[in-house]
């Protein structure tokens, strides 16, 4: 299953929504945009699925 992860990333923080290739909603997640909020997210979606693509606004 190849999951796709959106992030959209504002000034302070940065939301992430994991969906599938049917539009799913998996997971979501919210991180402060900071380098350890950005190493957070990295680390979550990994954790999410081996196939990822991403996507940033």
């Amino acid at each position: 299953m190849v999951l796709m992860v959106g992030v959209d990333v504002h000034k302070d923080t940065h939301t992430a929504v994991v969906v599938d290739q049917l539009g799913v909603r998996r997971a979501q997640r919210r991180v402060q945009a900071t380098d350890a909020g950005h190493l957070e997210l990295l680390a979550w979606a990994e954790r999410e699925g081996q196939q990822l693509a991403v996507v940033g606004s």
